[in-house]
């Protein structure tokens, strides 16, 4: 009985008007009125996005993000890295006291301790060492990101007096490179 009703009850394509989700949507796309028992539903757009000014904002408000946290990130990085120089040190450090504990001065050179000094991101060395200190040394290596690190590219591990430590970077403050 569908088929027989007038023209104006059919949907908006002229075929006969079937409830089904096919046919409706069908209509939607071709943004046609359609009736359905007699009532004429609006048209419904299917163009629906973001305007160019909504996305301009919402890439200013990331752009400003970034820009407040790509720094702090950065000196996150370089704190970790430098985790790396004081591994390397602390480890010469014990290898000193170990040579020591068979010889009459510390060692002068890492051959004698047997360890070449180089870790992921600094290269270690003996700057100086007697009977009774010795003086350590990491340098940020050139092929590092740590390189560009301007406080603490080189770390340093001072033994004086049998048992002085001092820890010092290339910045002015106290320790700020040893800090953890």
């Amino acid at each position: 009985m569908l088929n027989h009703r007038p023209k104006a009850a059919l949907g908006c394509d002229e075929r006969p008007f079937k409830p089904d989700r096919r046919q409706a949507t069908l209509c939607i796309k071709s943004r046609r009125p359609f009736t359905i028992g007699g009532m004429v539903r609006p048209e419904v757009h299917a163009d629906r996005g973001f305007t160019l000014v909504e996305l301009l904002v919402v890439i200013a408000v990331l752009a400003v993000i970034a820009a407040v946290a790509l720094p702090s990130f950065t000196e996150s990085i370089r704190k970790s890295r430098r985790a790396d120089a004081i591994t390397l040190l602390t480890g010469l450090q014990q290898m000193q006291e170990r040579f020591r504990s068979n010889n009459a001065n510390y060692a002068t050179t890492l051959e004698q301790l047997q360890t070449d000094g180089k870790g992921e991101h600094y290269q270690a060395a003996v700057v100086q060492a007697d009977a009774t200190s010795y003086t350590l040394s990491a340098t940020a290596l050139s092929t590092s990101p740590q390189a560009e690190d301007d406080k603490c590219n080189v770390m340093t591990l001072v033994m004086a007096d049998g048992g002085l430590l001092q820890y010092t970077g290339t910045s002015s403050a106290s320790k700020p490179c040893w800090s953890r």
